[in-house]
């Protein structure tokens, strides 16, 4: 949560990139937290991450949302095909 909210204020240290005011920048933001013991490839690890990422942009932009644990997120998505 704490890291979540610091890479959110660096939006304004971008903001200078921006294409003019009526074209901000913004951050939606994907965290998946990665534990050795849950024998996670990088691939969910990074799949987890940009599912939390779609979560916010879905609900709005500009915050940050946490990917349930790769246990959870498993049995969230089991029986899913992979493309």
């Amino acid at each position: 949560v704490v890291r979540g909210k610091e890479i959110l204020a660096l939006k304004e240290s971008i903001a200078s990139y921006s294409a003019g005011p009526d074209k901000p920048l913004g951050l939606s933001v994907g965290i998946a937290i990665h534990r050795p013991a849950e024998n996670e490839s990088t691939g969910e690890l990074l799949e987890r991450a940009d599912q939390a990422m779609y979560v916010v942009k879905k609900n709005g932009k500009g915050s940050y949302s946490v990917a349930p644990d790769a246990p959870e997120f498993r049995a969230q998505h089991a029986g899913e095909t992979q493309p």
